[in-house]
């Protein structure tokens, strides 16, 4: 499945729930799914580590770059309630 794909799937399952969850411009392959916390409306899920991996390897940033850029513009934005999760895969 294509990233564009993925995204439009997760669009489709949200569109009743949630019509107005957000997802991140420019890292589609990161997205890994949907997920919702008891009582709260369901949020796209993304991959930290996929999300590092695209901006390095398609956006040209080191690997330094890369981590200071996402915990700054990524996991340190807010948009409100309907924001995605970022999950820390184990590995």
């Amino acid at each position: 499945m294509t990233p564009e794909e993925k995204r439009k799937l997760a669009q489709e399952e949200l569109r009743e729930e949630n019509p107005d969850a957000l997802f991140l411009d420019g890292l589609d392959d990161a997205l890994i799914g949907i997920g919702q916390q008891a009582g709260q409306d369901p949020l796209a899920i993304y991959s930290e580590q996929a999300i590092v991996k695209i901006l390095t390897n398609s956006w040209g940033m080191s690997s330094e770059e890369a981590y200071e850029y996402y915990y700054f513009n990524i996991a340190g934005a807010w948009f409100g309630p309907e924001t995605p999760f970022i999950v820390t895969e184990l590995s």
